[in-house]
Order: structure tokens, then sequence, then C-alpha cells
């Protein structure tokens, strides 16, 4: 046996932080629900229920083709969650200079401190190169500058 720490309900932790949702058995519920958070609820509904019908009775006509293992969407709950898209990312951070040294406000690398990835700011200049490729460069950079070889 593995030990871990629980797992998260995230849409509890949704709920609890001002998210807008609902939890709910009643199709119309939730049909209203959508409407009223601008979305198209008899169109969900609708989609909802031909999925179930090709769950149920011809999952192997279904496009995009799906699997055996498809299950219909049937209660007990149904659980809708208004998702907003947001940054996964930032043009903040700490700001470093090209040996991925940290440095303090006056501009001067603070010794022993490194950044990489997310953790670095002023990289992207006016786009976005990936957080994985920041995350290697700068990680890479941090590692020799930290005289790992």
């Amino acid at each position: 046996v593995i030990e871990s720490v629980p797992p998260i309900n995230k849409f509890e932790v949704a709920m609890e932080n001002g998210g807008e949702g609902i939890v709910t058995r009643d199709l119309a519920a939730l049909l209203q629900f959508a409407d009223t958070h601008g979305f198209n609820g008899a169109k969900l509904v609708a989609s909802l229920r031909e999925y179930n019908d090709y769950a149920n009775n011809g999952w192997e006509v279904m496009q995009p083709p799906r699997t055996e293992s498809m299950l219909p969407m049937v209660g007990p709950e149904y659980y809708a969650l208004v998702v907003y898209p947001a940054i996964t990312f930032t043009y903040g951070g700490l700001e470093i200079d090209p040996q991925a040294r940290v440095l303090n406000r006056a501009g001067v690398a603070i010794p022993g401190l490194l950044a990489a990835g997310s953790d670095a700011g002023g990289a992207y200049g006016v786009g976005y190169a990936g957080g994985l490729a920041l995350a290697m460069t700068y990680g890479m950079v941090a590692a020799d500058t930290a005289g790992w070889k």
C-alpha cells in the first residue's frame, strides 16, 4: 500500500471559492442552469440524451468512433460548473539574468538563488515560448550556473 494525501474534490473547492455550479438529478434544472449562464441548455440536454442513446444502443456508429467501454452518463447526479479560461503561466515571476540567477531590486544577482520555469519572469518578451521549453532551458542554465556537470 502506498500512502498518499486524500484526493481533492475540485468541484467542492470551486464552489467554496465562489464558483458557479450545480449538482442535480433533474435534467430540467441542468437545462435551466445552462440557460441562466449563457449556454444552450436545450442543446446540452439533447446532446446528453443522444450520447446516452448511442452508449446504450449504438456505440459502434458514433463519430468520432468510440469503444465498447463507453458508458452512458446517467445519474445519480449531474455536476455542472461554469469554467472561465485562465492564464496558466505568468509573465511575472522573479527577474533573472542569462545565467538564471535571481536579481534583487537593484539588478544584482542574489548569491545562490536561481530560478527557472514559471518562477522566472521577464523571459517571454511579446510572446509565449511554452512553459516546458522555458523550464528546460533555464533549468539547464541554472544547473550549469550552480556548477552541476
